[in-house]
């Protein structure tokens, strides 16, 4: 993992308890940021910073983004805890990983089904996106779904309201996990540590940059694997998002 992120030279929220923790260690990571940390270099610093700097930082940020986006969706072993004491700048610019301390796993079948609430998520597809957390293990099978689509539904158009390149991930995780402790959602482990990541690694970001999303940043990325990965579920997945019942291309998904 300390060799994939240190190459990468180029550019769903727990109940409401954790959920209101991701959101507190986001704001706690901009803040160790801006205070100072092995990562302060490439976070911030004690002086103002110049554009070139400002510009370097998220660069880095997105190195971090796209390894840890690597590491969950397509090895599926990642670092669980990337906050700025374990992110270090080395000397020739690039990003370095540091304490494997805390790691987590994820399942192929829970990686491709991320891909897809991803996809149904920004297709506003709220009723696929409730069968995706059956999939997902945060409902069981079986579950009514009746109740919990409009819950749902009312919480991801509010994060969608300003667009995809819009939503704060550790806002929707608070909004989600008021949702999920109402229903009984389940909360399986590994959801827990990969909210805990993405939250950190957001809030990092913002330390240079307090409109950075970290979703809008993933979608890209997200969207290239779906194109390119060898999975007739993913690509089945592509095809109804990308045409209708009659078979017509629908140009208003292409977001």
């Amino acid at each position: 993992l300390l060799e994939q992120a240190a190459k990468a030279a180029v550019s769903p929220a727990a109940a409401a308890a954790a959920a209101a923790a991701a959101s507190s260690t986001a704001a706690g990571s901009a803040a160790a940021a801006a205070a100072g940390s092995p990562v302060a270099a490439a976070a911030a610093g004690s002086s103002v910073l110049s554009a070139a700097e400002v510009a370097n930082d998220l660069r880095l940020v997105e190195i971090g983004v796209r390894c840890s986006l690597e590491q969950m969706l397509e090895e599926g072993f990642y670092h669980a805890d990337p906050h700025p004491g374990n992110l270090l700048k080395t000397a020739d610019g690039r990003l370095a990983y540091l304490d494997f301390g805390m790691m987590g796993e994820i399942e192929p079948a829970v990686r491709q089904a991320l891909i897809r609430a991803t996809l149904h998520l920004v297709n506003r597809e709220y009723e696929r996106l409730a069968e995706d957390f059956v999939v997902l293990g945060l409902l069981p099978q079986g579950a009514d779904l009746d109740d919990i689509i409009p819950a749902i539904t009312d919480v991801f158009q509010k994060a969608l309201s300003g667009g995809v390149s819009n939503i704060s991930f550790s806002t929707l995780s608070t909004d989600l996990g008021r949702t999920m402790y109402k229903y009984s959602f389940r909360i399986p482990p590994y959801y827990t540590l990969l909210v805990r990541s993405l939250s950190v690694l957001e809030g990092i970001a913002l330390a240079s940059d307090p409109n950075y999303k970290v979703l809008g940043a993933a979608y890209p990325w997200v969207s290239r694997r779906l194109l390119t990965q060898n999975s007739p579920e993913l690509h089945a997945t592509l095809n109804n998002l990308l045409y209708d019942k009659d078979g017509r291309f629908n140009f208003d998904r292409m977001e």
